[in-house]
């Protein structure tokens, strides 16, 4: 664990503290991990699915300006994505297509005409995030799918979000690497509220799994974090993606799909809650 929460560390040090974050009343969750091949753009998926449903217009951001795959798994073909906003040619409505009758996405990657370009520097990258919040005010729920680049949740963090949601799984690297993204997201953003989820876990494991991280977050970051629950393995979900099949017709009662609803249930009314008293996050509770 020590190697890894070290170079975030050196990380959050070099970048310096927040540059103009500002807390909003727009509803916008974060959802991300400390590692890949957790299943964040799955949880993302699913809980900006679960926002829809429950009649609440949401737009999901596909975080990743290199490549993307949520617009995969929603069947729909993107013209650009996030990446192309580095200019001042495009705005970033004309990246945002509709997914479902309630859901938009603004899609990943960046388009042909980003081919061969640098990779976007730190400098780049925050800026867009800050032209793409201009979309919050338009919607009742926003989901970005961060993924697991240190650079990209960063930058998203910067950009209003009210609600991290980290998605761990069960090895001791995940675990390790899920603090460790508590504690840099800590440092630029003291007090955001976090909820712990597990993937692919019983309820059980998850509950043993928050714990941990629960212990070593209040004992050496000195702050607690929400349990947010479990997105249990669903294996026709998995297979149906992995076959390069989509979220369409999926069943709505599904293991995965019921607790994302169960969990984007529980996010709508703290959240609602929250921007009636427009109060700060940092004035958020943490509860078990």
């Amino acid at each position: 664990m020590s190697s890894q929460a070290d170079g975030l560390r050196r990380f959050v040090v070099e970048r310096g503290l927040s540059d103009g974050w500002t807390p909003s009343d727009a509803r916008v969750v974060l959802v991300a991990a400390g590692k890949g091949g957790i299943g964040t753009s799955t949880v993302a998926a699913l809980l900006a699915l679960a926002f829809a449903e429950q009649g609440r217009r949401a737009l999901l951001i596909d975080g990743d300006d290199q490549a993307g795959t949520q617009h995969h798994w929603f069947g729909v073909e993107p013209r650009i994505g996030i990446g192309a906003l580095r200019g001042s040619g495009i705005e970033p409505r004309e990246a945002v297509i509709q997914a479902s009758e309630m859901l938009d996405l603004l899609p990943g990657g960046g388009g042909a005409d980003t081919a061969g370009l640098p990779l976007l520097s730190t400098s780049e990258r925050r800026l867009i995030w800050r032209r793409v919040a201009g979309l919050y005010a338009d919607y009742d729920f926003v989901v970005i799918d961060g993924g697991c680049r240190l650079e990209t949740v960063m930058a998203a963090s910067n950009a209003g979000v009210r609600r991290l949601a980290a998605v761990s799984a069960a090895d001791p690297v995940a675990l390790a690497a899920t603090y460790a993204l508590l504690k840099a997201v800590d440092a630029r953003i003291p007090g955001l509220p976090v909820d712990f989820v597990a993937n692919g876990q019983d309820e059980g494991r998850a509950r043993a799994l928050y714990d941990h991280v629960q212990m070593a977050s209040q004992r050496w970051l000195r702050r607690g974090l929400n349990y947010g629950g479990t997105i249990p393995e669903d294996v026709p979900l998995r297979e149906r993606l992995s076959a390069g099949g989509t979220f369409a017709g999926m069943a709505p009662h599904s293991p995965a799909a019921s607790a994302a609803v169960t969990l984007g249930g529980r996010l709508i009314a703290e959240l609602d809650d929250v921007a009636r008293r427009s109060i700060a996050p940092t004035a958020y509770a943490w509860r078990r």
